[in-house]
């Protein structure tokens, strides 16, 4: 197991969870995009849901709702059209072959994306957080477990997250309801 994923485990989540039935190839077809190995780890070990009140992590499967990792795919093209509509992207012009998929969305308006270039095989990608009105973006050099355990341990704060919102001092996580 990917030590940050452990970390969350171990501290966070509690030890009776739901069970899902994962298909990664499913999710790799549709996506077409490798899913981080940590990112996996944390989802079958039950880590998909709300952390620290704020961040919703999106679980592949159409009983999530909202929270479908698989209608990830269809975001690029909005945001595509935003930006030809006046929106500010990440990086101008955005580079060929590079790709913005959510993996989760936060109770002040952020969404949370893989930064996938189709030109290099990562084990993890950079993440970005898009700000609720498209114009602001924030970039970290780390997969997901390590990012959730670092706002955690209060070793990074996303300046786009809400402080007022982002509650570090409950309890960390709340699965969803299957």
């Amino acid at each position: 197991m990917e030590p940050f994923v452990a970390k969350l485990v171990e501290s966070d989540l509690p030890k009776t969870q739901y069970s899902i039935d994962l298909d990664w190839a499913e999710v790799r077809r549709v996506l077409e995009m490798e899913v981080p190995q940590d990112f996996r780890e944390l989802l079958e070990a039950g880590g998909g849901g709300v952390w620290f009140d704020y961040i919703a992590v999106y679980v592949p499967g159409s009983q999530w709702g909202d929270n479908n990792l698989l209608d990830s795919v269809y975001g690029f093209g909005d945001l595509e059209d935003f930006w030809q509509g006046g929106g500010s992207p990440p990086a101008d012009p955005m580079p060929e072959g590079v790709r913005l998929i959510s993996w989760a969305s936060t109770a002040g308006g952020e969404e949370i994306y893989w930064w996938v270039d189709a030109r290099e095989s990562r084990a993890t990608y950079p993440i970005l957080i898009g700000s609720e009105e498209g114009l602001r973006w924030e970039r970290y050099e780390m997969g997901v477990a390590e990012f959730l355990w670092k706002i955690k341990a209060r070793q990074i704060e996303p300046g786009l997250f809400s402080t007022f919102l982002l509650d570090l001092d409950g309890p960390a996580f709340r699965a969803y309801e299957s």
